[in-house]
């Protein structure tokens, strides 16, 4: 490896952004895989939440019933967000009765979530870091092996 205290350090500070996002996206790939089991609630009420100023979210109520159990739950959808209330309110109206599913996990139906989407661009991220980071100790090499 070359020797310079330089490169040796940003290294480790690629090597630990890496780490971070690199876990950061597991975590995200765990959770995803961890709602294995969906069905349709039996009720879901759309409200809207304001957050940070000017920032309109809907909030899903639903409830729904597993092996004759009833559970409920509550959900901010991150996405769509909506810079008024009246533009959040007509996405509620649009909506109408149209039922989301509820993705929760099989053996603890209490844990439960409308929104499930697979984390694609922290993983692409977590994995270009990684390649980037090989890329950075591989050229360390070659260029510690090209000195001697």
């Amino acid at each position: 490896m070359h020797p310079n205290r330089y490169w040796i350090f940003f290294l480790v500070s690629v090597a630990l952004v890496a780490i971070g996002f690199g876990g950061s996206a597991a975590w995200q790939l765990y959770r995803y895989r961890a709602y294995n089991a969906t069905i349709q609630p039996t009720t879901l009420n759309w409200t809207v939440e304001s957050k940070i100023g000017d920032r309109y979210y809907l909030v899903g109520e639903y409830s729904f019933e597993v092996e004759g159990k009833s559970f409920a739950g509550k959900t901010l959808l991150e996405k769509p967000l909506f810079r008024n209330l009246w533009s959040a309110n007509q996405a509620i109206d649009e909506m109408g009765d149209s039922l989301r599913p509820v993705y929760f996990v099989s053996h603890k139906p209490e844990i439960s979530t409308l929104n499930r989407h697979f984390p694609l661009k922290e993983v692409i991220s977590a994995a270009a870091l990684m390649a980037l980071l090989l890329y950075f100790l591989c050229l360390g090499y070659y260029v510690a092996i090209k000195r001697r």
